[in-house]
């Protein structure tokens, strides 16, 4: 199974002239549109982390939070 030949929304309705998409077809389409969710929110999160770590870090050291709130 190729990528090109997967719906991309599973619920897709199939174009004229194109054989339907089987089950399994579908359910990749889930699969793979789930898994680019996944990276796109991990890679999300993990910049939001960071950035909040960051500025919690200069306000520290500008001497506006004290030691112990970190």
């Amino acid at each position: 199974m190729r990528m090109a030949d997967l719906s991309s929304v599973s619920l897709q309705v199939v174009p004229a002239g194109k054989q339907p998409w089987s089950l399994a077809q579908r359910s990749a389409a889930v699969g793979r549109n789930g898994a680019k969710l996944l990276g796109v929110g991990f890679g999300a999160s993990m910049f939001g982390v960071t950035i909040t770590n960051v500025l919690l870090e200069v306000r520290h050291s500008v001497g506006e939070m004290p030691a112990s709130a970190l």
